[in-house]
């Protein structure tokens, strides 16, 4: 859990090591992308909470990477924009 901090942006090479994450809340920051997230890389990576960040827009390409991902939660972002390839999204968007 990276819960309520001032994080910006965290490079990918740190998530290289937790490569077998199935779990992860990165809540309360300060990202405004999923580039900024770094995830590339955390490919077991099942539940996702990215609630209460700055996130401006949602891809479902940022995500390709987590090929099980089978919940993400996006709740609570500035998300203004939706492109229409997400509709045929993999991801379960249930809570966006």
């Amino acid at each position: 859990s990276l819960r309520f901090n001032r994080l910006k942006r965290v490079d990918a090479v740190v998530w290289k090591h937790l490569s077998g994450l199935i779990n992860l809340r990165i809540s309360g920051n300060q990202f405004t992308s999923a580039e900024d997230i770094g995830l590339a890389g955390l490919i077991n990576l099942r539940i996702l909470f990215l609630q209460f960040n700055r996130l401006k827009s949602f891809n479902c390409s940022d995500f390709s990477d987590a090929r099980f991902l089978q919940n993400l939660h996006l709740s609570a972002n500035f998300i203004q924009e939706i492109n229409p390839e997400n509709m045929n999204c993999q991801i379960p968007l249930s809570t966006l």
